[in-house]
């Protein structure tokens, strides 16, 4: 893997975890997260943070990059560490540390909520890369080494970057989360009507028309044009899974990246066994800290919130196929139906089918 060489992270390898909205990556982001010599990066390219100013947007497929392009991108991903801590605590200081600066973010939002509705940028940025451990309890979270052995990125926005990420870091390694279409839309739909996932929403048009304007796109040109004949939000999401995962999948083999391909049912089932293929994939020794994470996220409900990961996960894993909508599983089936999909994807193809059919 490439070593990165800046200050505060001296021969760090770089990994990214790709996958989309209610995939399940930042249960596996936080998983990895509790290793000690692993540092993440929490959606460094979410618009609100700015991380990444003039980066092209999640629905622009790139294909080549300029060199000022890949430039910029490695000089802004080196920022990152410094970004994400900016106060008192550092990977290796006692975590009542990075509790005090939490806590600091916090007063100073509920401060600043009285006289305006925005946090400055270095706050929002702050609150970015920690989200993920927003809701995780200090006594369960891991002391960190002083200098990481990984910079694992946790990202939603670069499944279609996958051809600059393996110029811009030449020997990274990627993790792919995949989870089931039916139960993964039937949740993005349910925080859309929450008022949730607002970015993802607002994201969907530039996505339609990216689908009618790009060569790389050709082969879904049918089932999108029917898509915009008759608006419908199943069929939209169904082809956006599609195109997001199978896009990813194909450039990630295009380019030759070392890549793992992990199944969220796969990890409710048995996270620890999941786990420990995707650390040996990254050459992270085993930790204890990992497995009493595990332990603690996977038996147990949290907070509810969208970043909240606690949950009995296998019985969570269940009861979310239960209640799936026939008619939108049919919509999913067509839409997955209407293309000659990879691989990797066609249990969730033919499991949509097999829905469809049983109920009947």
């Amino acid at each position: 893997m490439q070593r990165n060489t800046h200050a505060g992270d001296a021969g760090a390898a770089y990994a990214f975890l790709l996958g989309t909205e209610r995939s399940g990556s930042t249960w596996l982001a936080n998983i990895l997260d509790s290793h000690p010599a692993v540092e993440l990066f929490m959606e460094p390219f979410a618009e609100y943070a700015s991380l990444f100013p003039g980066f092209p947007s999640r629905s622009q497929y790139l294909e080549q990059a300029n060199p000022e392009l890949l430039k910029r991108l490695r000089t802004d991903f080196d920022q990152l560490y410094r970004k994400k801590h900016p106060f008192l605590y550092r990977p290796s200081l006692p975590l009542q540390l990075k509790n005090f600066d939490r806590c600091l973010v916090s007063l100073t939002r509920r401060t600043i909520a009285r006289f305006s509705n925005r946090l400055s940028l270095p706050l929002r940025r702050y609150e970015c890369l920690n989200l993920n451990t927003r809701d995780i309890p200090t006594r369960l979270q891991t002391r960190k080494t002083p200098s990481p052995a990984l910079l694992l990125t946790k990202e939603l926005r670069l499944n279609l970057k996958v051809r600059l990420l393996s110029k811009a870091f030449p020997g990274a390694r990627y993790i792919v989360i995949l989870r089931h279409p039916g139960v993964q839309i039937a949740s993005i739909k349910r925080l859309f009507q929450a008022g949730s996932l607002t970015e993802l929403k607002r994201s969907l048009p530039d996505f339609e028309k990216a689908l009618a304007s790009s060569q790389r796109f050709n082969r879904y040109r049918n089932v999108s044009r029917e898509t915009a004949r008759r608006p419908d939000i199943d069929t939209s999401l169904a082809l956006w899974w599609l195109v997001q995962n199978e896009i990813l999948l194909e450039d990630l083999q295009r380019s030759h990246a070392p890549a793992h391909i992990a199944r969220h049912e796969d990890l409710c089932a048995d996270p620890s066994r999941e786990s420990s293929k995707i650390c040996e994939f990254l050459d992270l020794s085993p930790s204890s800290c990992i497995d009493d994470f595990i332990q603690a996220s996977s038996k147990q409900t949290g907070s509810g919130s969208e970043v909240d990961t606690f949950r009995e996960s296998s019985t969570f894993c269940n009861k979310s196929f239960q209640t799936l909508d026939p008619n939108m599983m049919r919509k999913i089936a067509d839409t997955l139906g209407s293309v000659d999909i990879r691989d990797e994807l066609k249990p969730y193809r033919d499991s949509c089918r097999a829905s469809q059919s049983s109920d009947r």
